[in-house]
């Protein structure tokens, strides 16, 4: 059940926010993917299914945009 929760957590507010690019929710996302994070911050264990509603939720916020930010961060190696 908690994973649950912190997944409605994570998810909740690119749902209210779709395609707006939102920077501070953009940020609150980026924490819950480790290999976003500094060297330092790294090791800090985030469950899959938090990792997973964080990505999700960044597909979300930067839907339609057409921002390669959005693509680097889901697709750090991806070609141009």
């Amino acid at each position: 059940m908690c994973q649950v929760g912190c997944c409605v957590v994570v998810i909740r507010p690119p749902l209210t926010r779709v395609r707006s690019m939102d920077r501070s929710v953009s940020k609150m996302l980026c924490l819950h993917i480790p290999s976003l994070l500094p060297a330092p911050f790294a090791e800090i264990e985030v469950a899959a299914a938090s990792q997973t509603a964080a990505l999700i939720g960044i597909g979300l916020l930067y839907q339609g945009t057409g921002k390669e930010s959005a693509r680097n961060l889901t697709h750090p190696t991806y070609p141009n």
